[in-house]
């Protein structure tokens, strides 16, 4: 696993892993559809496996970030301080 290391080794994180799927049983179907689509991304199963025996296997995330206009943010701030809900979609 990725995630061990001197600190956490990897029947440490793999109790902790298990433990938490046993705590909350529902969330395995979610976690399996999202593997499976994630792996069907990626190109499918033995396209991974063929790149992780070659050593070119990499995982990489992407962060989109949307800022608000200042013009947009000041109206909403100045009604959040009051606690006022604004009528306006925009400023809401």
């Amino acid at each position: 696993m990725a995630c061990t290391s001197a600190e956490h080794p990897a029947g440490f994180v793999a109790a902790k892993i298990i433990r938490a799927l046993l705590t909350h049983p529902a969330d395995v179907p979610v976690i399996l559809q999202f593997g499976q689509r994630l792996a069907q991304r990626a190109g499918g199963l033995r396209h991974i496996f063929a790149a992780a025996r070659a050593g070119e296997l990499s995982f990489r995330t992407f962060v989109v970030h949307n800022f608000m206009d200042a013009a947009d943010v000041a109206p909403a701030w100045e009604l959040l301080e009051k606690g006022v809900v604004s009528e306006d979609p925009t400023t809401r």
